[in-house]
């Protein structure tokens, strides 16, 4: 059960993925980069502890290092697709993904990578494994993304250029053809193919920002950013008094649990054969 809701929580990450960047190349070898992040911390756990063996709670980190590692991705491929309005040169946009999407990326993965190591102070020893094996994963992820992933962004964009360009001439030499054969009965046909192909086309243009990108825009822009400009007291004044309030039942209800924390809830498959046995 919980191997099909990692895959299916995988599967979503890369169907979103792909239509946010508008390329499955991207995002399954973007994926996979993040990915790799897991057995290189895993090496490096296993020549810190002297073990080869892991606890079933690190298997959680494959939910946590793709959230964490989707982001790096977006933000790499949205500041590519910025540095085409700078320069048209690939070195030059290279060195501007670098400066803005590494340095952007590196400050979340410190501070993200800071808190997972700050478990090791913690007395339990699976919660210390997990943290310094969680830290690792997120400055792997980082560092693999850093080194490679601009050149996928590089390598894909100029296969959709010649895919374009294929494309597009296939719709150019359809349209002369139908010119002259219009008195044939699938001549009526030859817009819409023309059409189609041209809209193939412009689907792997990789100035195109993509219909997800402009509705994004659209809905930010043109919905949120209004809504909140005009009850932007209202909303301020509900956020604050939800924060307050919560605090307070949190204060007046909360309980220190002594207890280990469990791996498995009571109705799971793995405690109820040990109250069998027992």
């Amino acid at each position: 059960g919980d191997l099909r809701w990692a895959g299916a929580a995988y599967a979503f990450v890369a169907c979103y993925a792909t239509i946010y960047m508008r390329s499955f190349v991207l995002s399954m070898i973007g994926l996979l980069f993040v990915m790799l992040s897991m057995p290189a911390a895993l090496a490096v756990l296993s020549i810190m502890s002297g073990e080869n063996s892991v606890s079933l709670i690190m298997f959680l980190a494959m939910f946590i290092i793709v959230g964490i590692g989707s982001d790096m991705l977006f933000v790499y491929t949205d500041f590519w697709r910025q540095s085409v309005q700078y320069s048209r040169d690939p070195k030059t946009r290279m060195q501007f993904v670098y400066m803005q999407a590494g340095s952007s990326t590196a400050a979340t993965t410190f501070t993200t990578a800071m808190s997972f190591f700050a478990n090791l102070a913690s007395v339990l020893r699976a919660l210390r494994e997990f943290g310094f094996f969680m830290g690792n994963c997120v400055v792997f992820a980082w560092l693999i993304v850093f080194l490679a992933f601009p050149s996928l962004l590089l390598a894909n964009e100029r296969f959709q250029r010649r895919l374009q360009r294929s494309f597009m001439r296939c719709a150019a030499y359809e349209g002369l053809v139908r010119k002259y054969e219009k008195a044939l009965m699938w001549c009526g046909l030859q817009p819409s193919r023309r059409n189609s192909l041209q809209r193939l086309s412009e689907v792997f243009d990789p100035e195109n920002g993509g219909m997800m990108r402009q509705a994004h825009g659209d809905f930010l822009s043109l919905k949120v950013a209004p809504w909140i400009s005009r009850w932007q007291v209202t909303i301020l004044v509900t956020f604050l008094g939800f924060v307050g309030g919560v605090a307070v039942l949190a204060v007046l209800n909360a309980e220190q649990d002594g207890d280990i924390p469990k791996v498995f809830h009571d109705s799971h498959n793995q405690v109820q054969i040990e109250k069998y046995e027992s």
